[in-house]
């Protein structure tokens, strides 16, 4: 079989790489990529899914996931295993950018189905929302845990362990983003590879050609970073350039130069 093959093509065993992200739009497509390029060469497991299928989120805190040869998505950061080990496993770490993170949450607040309440008491909220409007959300919504949380991770691990992969990168530098994910697992990116991801590249999505991207089931997902300077008031942005600075300034300073110009205030 393709897998034992692929088994035995491994000289030594490789340490997990765990997917640590915040939660976007683009987290599904960024997952489809990195799962190609790693696919016979790892494992491949939506790692927090059964988690929320069993709706105990909180066990998250206190799991390990598996320490070699698997690539897991971990889109929870804010429940990653704050005692674990985390020398022993690599990271592809994506976060965005919050005030880009928040316009997001807005738009999908109205959409996105929420089996802890009731049809009705859904609409009130939503409607509670929508009474306040965009600037006013952002402005109460923190999202400084869930940045951190991956910050932390990142920090803590070895510098060759690691790897800042972002929104930004995906949008503006696609072709980049394969080649560093590529390098970092440690697989070579083939023509077929790079032919068979085409589709995610985010220019092409506004032909509607990609199904499975988000914004093709919900409206609100957007394709590219800054769209707080278009959706948000010259205020609410100062609000949350302060309230974000150490964030932003660690983006600026870590993010690929050819985007970190995104980040500035």
């Amino acid at each position: 079989s393709q897998r034992l093959q692929a088994l035995k093509r491994r000289k030594h065993m490789k340490k997990t790489v765990v997917f640590l992200t915040t939660p976007t739009s683009a987290t599904a497509s960024m997952w489809r990529i990195i799962t190609t390029i790693a696919e016979g060469e790892y494992d491949c497991v939506r790692y927090t899914d059964s988690f929320y299928v069993n709706n105990n989120l909180e066990d998250l805190k206190k799991s390990s996931p598996p320490e070699e040869d698997a690539v897991i998505l971990f889109n929870v950061p804010t429940h990653f295993n704050k005692n674990i080990d985390v020398t022993k496993y690599k990271f592809i770490c994506n976060i965005r950018d919050p005030r880009d993170l928040v316009c997001n949450q807005y738009h999908w607040f109205f959409q996105h189905p929420a089996a802890s309440m009731s049809a009705e008491e859904l609409e009130r909220q939503r409607e509670a929302v929508r009474q306040k409007g965009i600037n006013q959300y952002a402005l109460e919504k923190d999202n400084t845990a869930v940045v951190k949380s991956v910050i932390d991770v990142y920090n803590k691990a070895n510098p060759e362990d690691r790897l800042l992969a972002t929104y930004a990168l995906l949008c503006l530098e696609f072709d980049l983003y394969l080649e560093k994910v590529a390098s970092f697992l440690g697989v070579r990116l083939t023509p077929e590879m790079r032919a068979k991801l085409e589709i995610e590249r985010t220019e092409t999505l506004s032909l509607n050609i990609n199904r499975k991207w988000i914004g093709a089931q919900w409206s609100g997902s957007d394709t590219s970073p800054g769209r707080f300077a278009n959706e948000l008031s010259n205020e609410t942005v100062a609000v949350l350039n302060e309230k974000y600075k150490e964030v932003l300034n660690f983006m600026y300073l870590s993010d690929d130069p050819t985007v970190c110009i995104t980040y500035s205030a």
